[in-house]
């Protein structure tokens, strides 16, 4: 910028001076009267062009890239930096300026990255800690928490679309004996194999497997109609009981939600009620069955035992998409 300001005051000061001498020195008195007289009406004229134009030279272009630099790092961009000379001992004040400009970039950009990465790292932390709670620890289902919030969702969508689902609630037979037999840990390892029967079965997006509490189990059954409901139910028995611990079988029971005109919460304790009423009649009723609770034909419909050994091969398979195509409602 000095090079600049002395090439420009060169040719504003010097070389008019120089020409003057040129006239005085060769006695061309009136061609050194007509210059000095247009020097002075072109002076006056150059006073304000000159004056904005050695103000931008000096001060204002440097204000306005400062101005710019300092307008990208508001809108978060920290990848422009001041183009600058290596580092001299006697430096203007204005590249001293620059310099520590860029400097302040620097440690704002490295700043901006870390609290972007914990940012990250929080956000993880709480998505992670959000699964958590919702999760049970050992079966790694969704535990009761996340079913009562879920079957109030599907209540209200109930309400509002008409979609029927259902409620399928599991009872582990004979667990205490299984705990008090084999011990504890033996009861633990049969729970998580439960668990695991239940994601296999179902379908990921759509059903909702959950443990209840204890050695009480659970699936919330959508978009789909009582045969395909009955489906699931008996794959999960004939798998459990492919591999069961001494005794153990399981006592299921379903039900489909009926949404009335009254409190919502009401239609999700009748659900409830209605399944685990299947669950324990059978129990009550010699166990290892599957039993419906059917609201709307006020019918109880049951699969005993051994109707389900007869379809053990044919529903202990993988399940599928084409097995749970979606079916009209009755």
């Amino acid at each position: 910028m000095k090079h600049k300001i002395a090439i420009m005051l060169f040719f504003i000061l010097i070389i008019p001076e120089i020409f003057t001498l040129y006239l005085l020195e060769t006695g061309q008195i009136s061609k050194l009267i007509c210059y000095t007289s247009l020097g002075l009406s072109v002076s006056v004229g150059l006073v304000i062009p000159l004056a904005n134009a050695l103000a931008y030279v000096i001060v204002l272009r440097e204000i306005r890239e400062m101005n710019g630099f300092c307008q990208r790092i508001r809108m978060g961009k920290y990848d422009f930096f001041f183009d600058l000379p290596n580092e001299e001992e006697e430096e203007s004040e204005m590249i001293q300026l620059k310099r520590n400009m860029n400097w302040m970039l620097r440690v704002i950009s490295n700043r901006s990255n870390f609290l972007r990465s914990q940012l990250l790292a929080s956000e993880k932390t709480g998505a992670e800690f959000k699964d958590l709670s919702l999760k049970d620890s050992l079966t790694h289902l969704y535990n009761r928490r996340c079913f009562d919030a879920k079957i109030k969702e599907l209540a209200e969508n109930a309400r509002e679309s008409g979609h029927a689902f259902f409620l399928i609630l599991i009872d582990v037979d004979e667990f205490k004996q299984i705990n008090d037999k084999f011990g504890h840990q033996a009861g633990d390892e049969l729970l998580i194999r439960l668990g695991r029967i239940l994601m296999d079965s179902t379908r990921k997006g759509t059903d909702f497997p959950f443990r209840y509490g204890g050695d009480e189990f659970g699936v919330i059954v959508s978009e789909t109609c009582l045969e395909k409901v009955l489906e699931i139910a008996a794959r999960i028995w004939c798998r459990y009981k492919k591999g069961a611990l001494g005794d153990s079988t399981l006592s299921i029971g379903v039900a489909e939600f009926i949404c009335g005109h009254g409190n919502i919460e009401k239609d999700i304790r009748t659900l409830i009620k209605a399944a685990d009423d299947a669950v324990y009649q059978s129990k009550n009723t010699g166990r290892k069955k599957i039993i419906v609770n059917d609201a709307q034909t006020k019918q109880v419909i049951t699969l005993p035992n051994q109707c389900l050994e007869t379809k053990l091969e044919e529903l202990g398979k993988p399940a599928s998409e084409k097995e749970f195509k979606l079916a009209n409602r009755r």
